[in-house]
């Protein structure tokens, strides 16, 4: 499932010691979105605009307002409708209280506002 795809690893996106990185990421139509994987958790935030999140081998429609949780090994990328801007929250499981890590790890969900 994962040969030919990209990894994105958690040393080469998450600086720092916490173990969480926060970004602003834009998104046009001519951009070319390759699925990819990673082994950290990931939010995003669609703060404006629309499109489509390939996830896990589904189409998601997306827009404005909507969260996604992505776990680590999902399969997916965002292709975008219309100029899309986000807030991306990147973070491993040290980061993540013990208490809540058994939620997020079974979770993969896109959910609007």
């Amino acid at each position: 499932m994962y040969k030919g795809h990209p990894m994105l690893k958690a040393e080469e996106q998450i600086k720092g010691t916490l173990g969480i990185s926060a970004s602003f990421q834009r998104y046009f139509q001519s951009n070319n979105h390759n699925i990819h994987w990673h082994n950290y958790y990931t939010i995003d935030v669609i703060l404006s605009g629309e499109g489509t999140h390939h996830l896990n081998g589904q189409d998601h429609s997306v827009q404005s307002g909507d969260i996604m949780l992505i776990k680590p090994t999902d399969m997916h990328y965002l292709c975008s409708d219309t100029e899309m801007k986000t807030a991306c929250i990147r973070f491993i499981d040290r980061a993540i209280d013990g208490e809540y890590r058994h939620i997020v790890q079974y979770l993969t969900t896109t959910r609007r506002l």
